[in-house]
């Protein structure tokens, strides 16, 4: 992602589960976003299969207040990709 100018057309990209685990690198790209609908947005995508760890990687990056619950919850993800990856962004999320 180039910049927030075009966040309403990611935002769009990331949300359409039509488009399936082609929508990680997006998704991930959402954690450089200063966009403030970004967080949300990436809330969302923590119940989606296709996404979930490129979602929780985007935290690790955005570093966002008010998360932790919905992460935590991913430490007993079935996928070990998932669960690394949230203990990840927990040593980095505020408390």
């Amino acid at each position: 992602m180039a910049d927030d100018s075009v966040y309403d057309e990611i935002a769009a990209l990331a949300e359409d589960p039509g488009y399936g685990t082609a929508r990680q690198m997006i998704v991930l790209g959402l954690g450089r976003s200063k966009d403030p609908r970004a967080v949300p947005l990436l809330v969302g995508l923590l119940g989606d299969e296709d996404v979930v760890a490129h979602a929780v990687m985007a935290f690790g990056r955005l570093e966002p207040s008010g998360v932790r619950p919905a992460v935590e919850r991913l430490l007993d993800h079935p996928r070990s990709l998932v669960r690394r990856e949230a203990k990840k962004a927990l040593a980095r999320l505020p408390a």
